[in-house]
C-alpha cells in the first residue's frame, strides 16, 4: 500500500465466516488503494484468509450468542482510536456496534456508510413478529437517512431507501456479486486441462452421465428436500443422472434419510467443502444448477461456471436481490413448485444439448458482464470517494 492509501473499518458482526465478503473487500483494497481492517467477534474460520490490504480485529460481544445479537464496544474504541478515513457498517437490527458507530463517526468527523438490501426482503408472519418488524424496519431507515452514504445491493434497494426519505444523492447501487474474475480465472484455467466428460469421468459419474448441482446452506428455506424428489423422478427416464449437494445446514440429517428410506438414487453429499479447485472441479463437471428454494449469491457463483438455474417462481418462494441477474428462459428457469414442472423441464434440458449449451452460454455472459465484480468495486469506490476527505485533509487527521 502506498502512503496515499485509504484506511476503512469495516464493522460485520459475522465477518469470521463471510468468506465472500472477503473476497470483495480483498479486491477492493487492490483495485482502488484501500486498507481494510474488519471488526468483527468471534472465531474466524480456517478459510478466511488476512492480506495486506485486509486484516482482523476480534472483538468481545458483549451478548450471548445464542441471542443472535451484538454490541462490542472494543470495536468503537478502535474506530476512536484509529480514526480512519471511512466506517463501513452492515445495518442490521440486532447488531448494535453497526448504529452506535453512527453518532460516534459525526462527532469524530468520520463519514459512514451503510451497505445494505435497503429492505427486508422476507415474508413476515401477522401478529405480534409483523409488529416489531416494522418497527425494526424504522429503526434501521432512521440511521440510514442519517448516514454520509448508503451502499445498495440493488436497485430495487435504492426504490426503497429513496421512498421512505433517503435522498437519491445518498445513494449508491452496487449490484452484489461475488469474486467471479477468481472463479472465472479457475474456470479457464480448468479448461485448458479437461473437457466437461472427462471431468465427469474423472469425479467418477460417467462420461456420458448428466449432473444436477446444488450448493448452498441446507436448511427448509432452499427447499433441497423438493429437489430431491425431482431427482428421483428424473432418473426414472434417466438414470445415469447424478444430484451432487455441497453444502451443510440443520437439515442434513433429514435429507440423508430421505435418500437412503426413498431409495433415490445417484445422490453425493459431499457436505462443506472449501477447496476451490476441487469445488470448481464439480461446478465444472455439473450441467444444471437446482435451487427450488431461496436463492441468493448462489446464482452468481452457478453463472460463472456456465451453470443455468431453475429455481421456484414468484409467489410461491421469496428470493435475495441476487435474483436481479436471473433472465427466465435465458440463463434458466423459474417454475412452479411441481415435482412434474421441474423433473420435466431437466428432462427435456439433458435431452437437448443444443438448448442446454444456449442457456449455458448465457449464463457465463450474465457473469462476465453485468455480475462482474469489477461493476461492484467501481460503484463502492465511488460511495467511499464521495463523502472521503481529500488527501490533504486526510493527512491532517485530528
Amino acid at each position: 500500500m502506498n502512503a496515499m492509501s485509504k484506511d476503512i473499518v469495516f464493522i460485520a458482526k459475522d465477518a469470521t465466516w463471510q468468506k465472500y465478503r472477503n473476497d470483495v473487500l480483498t479486491q477492493l483494497g487492490q483495485k482502488y488503494d484501500y486498507k481494510t481492517t474488519v471488526a468483527t467477534t468471534g472465531k474466524i474460520q480456517s478459510y478466511i484468509s488476512e492480506s495486506a490490504v485486509l486484516v482482523y480485529k476480534t472483538f468481545r460481544n458483549l451478548f450471548p450468542q445464542s441471542l443472535k445479537a451484538s454490541f462490542f464496544p472494543g470495536g468503537l474504541v478502535y474506530i476512536a482510536r484509529t480514526r480512519p478515513d471511512a466506517v463501513l457498517a452492515l445495518p442490521n437490527a440486532s447488531q448494535l456496534t453497526e448504529f452506535a458507530a453512527l453518532p460516534l463517526c459525526k462527532s469524530l468527523g468520520i463519514p459512514i456508510i451503510y451497505w445494505t438490501h435497503g429492505f427486508d426482503h422476507f415474508d413476515v408472519p401477522a401478529g405480534l413478529r409483523r409488529w416489531i418488524h416494522a418497527l425494526r424496519a424504522r429503526y434501521i431507515l432512521w440511521f440510514s437517512r442519517r448516514a454520509d452514504h448508503v451502499i445498495a445491493f440493488s436497485d430495487e434497494g435504492k426504490r426503497h431507501l429513496v421512498k421512505n426519505g433517503v435522498p437519491g444523492r445518498k445513494i449508491t447501487v452496487a449490484h452484489n456479486t461475488l469474486d467471479t474474475e477468481s472463479m472465472l480465472a479457475v474456470r479457464n484455467t480448468l479448461l485448458k486441462r479437461y473437457t466437461k466428460p472427462e471431468l465427469k469421468e474423472r469425479l467418477g459419474f460417467g462420461r456420458d452421465s448428466k449432473v444436477l448441482l446444488y450448493s448452498g446452506r441446507l436448511n427448509s428455506m432452499k427447499r433441497v428436500d423438493f429437489a430431491l424428489r425431482v431427482h428421483k423422478r428424473v432418473t426414472e427416464r434417466i438414470p445415469s443422472a447424478h444430484f451432487v449437494i455441497i453444502g451443510y445446514g440443520e437439515e442434513q440429517g433429514a435429507l440423508l434419510d430421505a435418500v437412503r428410506g426413498e431409495k433415490i438414487p445417484n445422490v453425493h453429499f459431499l457436505g462443506r467443502l472449501f477447496d476451490e479447485a476441487k469445488l470448481a472441479e464439480y461446478f465444472m463437471a455439473s450441467d444444471l444448477f437446482l435451487m427450488p428454494g431461496y436463492v441468493g449469491l448462489a446464482i452468481i457463483h452457478a453463472f460463472s461456471f456456465g451453470l443455468p438455474l431453475l429455481t421456484g417462481g414468484p409467489g410461491e418462494v421469496i428470493h435475495s436481490p441476487e435474483i436481479q441477474f436471473f433472465k427466465h428462459g435465458k440463463n434458466g428457469f423459474m417454475l412452479p413448485l411441481k415435482e412434474d414442472v421441474f423433473a420435466n423441464q431437466i428432462i427435456k434440458l439433458f435431452e437437448d444439448s443444443e438448448r442446454l449449451t444456449e442457456l449455458s452460454e448465457h449464463a457465463l455472459a450474465t457473469a462476465s458482464n453485468e455480475g462482474h465484480i469489477d461493476k461492484m468495486l467501481a460503484a463502492m469506490d465511488g460511495a467511499f470517494k464521495s463523502v472521503m476527505k481529500s488527501p490533504r485533509d486526510r493527512n491532517n487527521k485530528p
